[in-house]
């Protein structure tokens, strides 16, 4: 399963809040996909990419799970994502303790 995400800064112009999409494939089929406005105004591209990050992999949890309970497999997911800061963010452990 590979999952990408990604995020827009500041694209309504009436609450200059950001839209997180995400999309979930298994092989060339997509199963998931979901674009909404996100629901706080992001004071950086950064942080509206971490906020779509975050959205993406709780409901790559609730999949993960869900295959799991009912297929009784466990499948391996690839989480792409283009932001280079987000990246730096969620991998550096004395900002996720």
């Amino acid at each position: 399963m590979t999952a990408y995400t990604d995020a827009s800064y500041g694209n309504c112009f009436d609450t200059r809040r950001n839209f997180s999409a995400y999309i979930f494939q298994l092989g060339n089929t997509t199963i998931s996909w979901r674009c909404l406005k996100q629901r706080f105004v992001a004071a950086s591209t950064c942080e509206a990419q971490y906020m779509a990050l975050a959205m993406t992999k709780k409901h790559h949890l609730w999949l993960k799970h869900g295959s799991q309970e009912s297929l009784k497999i466990d499948i391996l997911t690839a989480l792409l994502w283009d932001s280079n800061a987000t990246i730096d963010v969620a991998y550096n452990p004395q900002l996720n303790n």
